[in-house]
This record gives structure tokens, sequence and C-alpha cells, in this order.
């Protein structure tokens, strides 16, 4: 910073220096990354507010399924004016059948049949099935769920799991497996690509059209270094996923931090 009546300065992040809007909105302590843990912080501490208050407030600012519906329909304005080359107004774009999709990653221990159960019962109405690889042994985290096991799924396996969650009342909306493909370690890259191949061969399989994963990082890059990788690094597998009818969805993380910043540097 270049004060006029002074000499430059060199600022750490503060939140002390805020305003008071700012400092009531941070969270983590001076010298940390300002923003993106905080969005998180102040939606759960909002939504809680609400709770204990027994419904939505007038002061609440955290979104509903009405405000995503319209911003699917506003980034699909956009997608389709970059495309088209013009000005294209909203209603243009149709509304869309909107479905409360539950990812079954933590649900570690349940069957899917039982997932699916519990569910419905509590408004869900399509799964996002997780797919990591299939072991046993100790205990795994949440983020190692196999409610599918997608090493040699054939049709027939396919089409049983689709039929047994139909009963229930449940579709499928998509398969998940967010590894990082990015990964330093060159065995462990190797190891989740391979897997990421075989769990959108499955989606194919079954005529599941999207499976949702992550980019990933290699924390000793900086952001525009990983972005370059990762063009080397997804484009066979999103040439795999366009011979087998797939579409691929990424995390929504906005991943806005500097380069001193992992996953930026």
């Amino acid at each position: 910073i270049g004060p006029r009546d002074g000499p430059n300065q060199t600022l750490m992040r503060d939140f002390t220096l805020m305003n008071d809007t700012g400092v009531a909105a941070a969270t983590l302590p001076p010298g940390h990354v300002e923003g993106f843990a905080d969005s998180f912080f102040n939606f759960f501490r909002a939504v809680y507010a609400d709770v204990d208050a027994g419904g939505r407030q007038e002061c609440s600012t955290w979104a509903t399924f009405e405000d995503g519906h319209y911003e699917m329909r506003f980034c699909d304005a956009v997608v389709r004016s970059a495309r088209e080359n013009r000005w294209v107004q909203l209603d243009e774009i149709g509304d869309y059948d909107m479905k409360l999709v539950l990812l079954t990653a933590p649900f570690v221990y349940s069957d899917l049949r039982d997932v699916a159960t519990w569910a419905v019962a509590h408004g869900f109405s399509a799964f996002e099935i997780a797919c990591w690889p299939a072991s046993s042994g100790e205990a795994r985290r949440y983020a190692g769920t196999s409610h599918i096991d997608v090493a040699g799924l054939t049709a027939m396996q396919g089409d049983e799991i689709k039929g047994g969650l139909g009963e229930n009342g449940i579709e499928i909306s998509g398969l998940g497996y967010y590894p990082n493909p990015l990964h330093v370690d060159a065995d462990h890259r190797e190891e989740v690509i391979v897997h990421l191949k075989k769990v959108i061969t499955a989606a194919g399989t079954m005529g599941i059209p999207i499976v949702n994963t992550f980019v990933g990082g290699d924390r000793a890059l900086n952001i525009d270094e990983n972005w370059a990788r990762a063009v080397d690094i997804f484009t066979p597998i999103v040439a795999h996923a366009q011979a087998s009818g797939v579409r691929l969805c990424f995390e929504n993380c906005t991943m806005i931090f500097s380069y001193d910043d992992w996953p930026g540097g």
C-alpha cells in the first residue's frame, strides 16, 4: 500500500482492519485466507439462527431453492448469449424441474436401499451415488464410500441397482467420485484417474448421463500452473467421457486463493 503521506507498507490479512460489517463476518484469525471459509461459517450461522427462531426471518440472506432456480436460468442465459452472440432475455429460458438430490457418501455402512428408504421419508427424490473404490478392512472415512462397485459393472447389475432404487421412488442423477487427479505423486495420480475412468464407464453402462468429480491440484504449483497441468491430464478423461456418452460435472469450489496459499501455491 502506498499512502500519499507516508512510506509504502505491506499489510498482512487482518480482519481487525475491516469495518464493523467485515469484522462481524470474519471467522479466522489474522493471516488466514479471507472470504472463502467465512462464506461457509456465515451460511451455517444464518441457517442455525433461523432454526432457532422457528423459521426464516426477514433479515435472512442465505439463498433459497428459488434463488438457485433463478441462478440456473441466469447461467443458461449467459451460456446461450455467448454461444449465439446476442442478448438473451431470462424469459427465453424455461423453468426447470428441480429435485432435491442426496449424495450418498455419508452413509458409509448403510445399504443403498436402506438409504433410499430414509431419503424418501425426508423429501429426497434422487441420488448422487458415491463410487469410491470398493475395499474392506479398517473403517473408511465418508469420502471413501462405495455404494456401487464400478469395477467390471455389467448392464444387468446396473439395471438391478436402478430398478431397486426406482421401487423406492429414487432416480439416479449422477455418480460421484472426488479424488485429486492433479496429485503430486504420479502413482497416486494414475490410481485415481484409472478409477475415475471406471466410474465414467459405469455411468455409460447404466445410462446415467453425469459423473460428478473434482479437478484437484498440486499444492506446490500456483493456479495457472495447475490449470496447464489440468488441460493435459483431463483431455483424455474428457475424451473417454464423450465416448461413453457421459458429461463431467465439477465440484463448484471457486478456488479463490493467492499464489501463497494452498491450493494456489
